[in-house]
């Protein structure tokens, strides 16, 4: 390296070493600048052994404490400052009390005016998928046929007389789960099924959000849960969502020991509704709803999830990591798409 070139390095990092000495790490995390400087200067670090190895140590250091990796392209990096912007907090998830939602509740937004007073910016509001569907009418009367309902709801099926325990294993919207959705419990006596369109349902909920309490950023979730292979009880997951980006993606970041992760990413929809479910309770606890706030990994969208950023989310059959159980069964057609 060049006497001139190492001379404006070392000018650079002086004036690093000055912002340091003025600003605490986490006004630094918010400075681009900072991050942007930081960055170029690991990588002119580590491509030029003619540097001081304590000087790269210093210059490696405060990266790692500012959270770089200077690898990223931009819109990683942005992914990357938002998730570590929101760890600074912890996340907070209040269930919402309502009234008994029955069979005459006609009005989902009805519902949100009476019960959720306020959301604020960059929060998640988690809607139980069942409430949503009693609105919508999706219930038929308990004497209906089970079967016929299950199998008109899935995609594809296994018949009960495959389960030890007589229960339908289905695929409905590309997630695997019993009876395709179709439960009785909190249904008014009545089975209630999956809302109609439950994407469509969650862009309504944002949209309805952001007009009433003049929001940019707000993120849903509608919520289900079902059983885990191989685990006793129930979890929560993400029917659908709309206003952030499901996935976060730590693919081409490294772990603590610098091992390159390729395959990682976080279902951050399906984590947050986890964690809601958990809080909205399964039983009598009459909470359908719930917000959530400083969630981390979230990256906010002002609009709706498009076609392309859905079809990310879902892994054909044959491709799974599960394929040899999953496509070793003959599963039967059932009527939904």
């Amino acid at each position: 390296m060049e006497v001139t070139q190492l001379a404006h390095l070392q000018e650079a990092w002086n004036f690093l070493k000055g912002r340091i000495l003025q600003e605490n790490l986490t006004q630094l995390r918010n400075s681009c600048l900072i991050r942007f400087f930081l960055g170029l200067y690991c990588i002119i670090a580590e491509k030029f052994a003619q540097l001081d190895a304590c000087f790269v140590f210093l210059v490696k250091w405060v990266s790692a404490c500012l959270s770089l990796n200077p690898h990223h392209n931009m819109e990683h990096a942005s992914q990357t400052s938002t998730h570590h912007e929101t760890l600074s907090h912890s996340m907070h998830i209040e269930p919402i009390k309502t009234r008994r939602i029955t069979l005459a509740d006609r009005n989902l937004f009805a519902i949100l005016d009476e019960f959720v007073p306020s959301m604020e910016e960059g929060g998640i509001l988690a809607v139980a998928s069942k409430i949503v569907a009693i609105c919508e009418g999706r219930t038929a009367p308990p004497d209906a046929d089970k079967a016929k309902l299950i199998e008109a709801e899935s995609a594809w099926f296994l018949p009960q007389t495959v389960s030890r325990y007589g229960v339908y294993l289905t695929i409905k919207a590309n997630m695997l789960m019993p009876y395709a959705g179709v439960d009785e419990s909190n249904g008014d006596g009545q089975y209630v099924l999956w809302p109609s369109d439950p994407q469509a349902s969650a862009n309504a909920v944002r949209a309805y959000l952001q007009r009433r309490f003049q929001l940019r950023q707000v993120g849903v979730i509608l919520t289900d849960s079902r059983p885990l292979p191989l685990r006793w009880g129930v979890t929560g997951f993400c029917v659908a969502h709309s206003g952030f980006q499901a996935l976060y993606d730590y693919r081409g970041q490294c772990d603590l020991f610098g091992r390159p992760l390729r395959m990682t990413q976080i279902n951050v929809a399906d984590a947050l509704a986890a964690a809601a479910v958990l809080v909205m309770g399964e039983g009598d606890e009459q909470t359908p709803l719930a917000r959530i706030v400083d969630a981390p990994f979230v990256a906010f969208q002002e609009r709706d999830p498009t076609p392309e950023e859905l079809a990310a989310l879902t892994i054909a059959l044959e491709d799974d990591l599960y394929a040899p159980l999953l496509t070793s069964v003959e599963w039967r057609r059932g009527q939904a798409k």
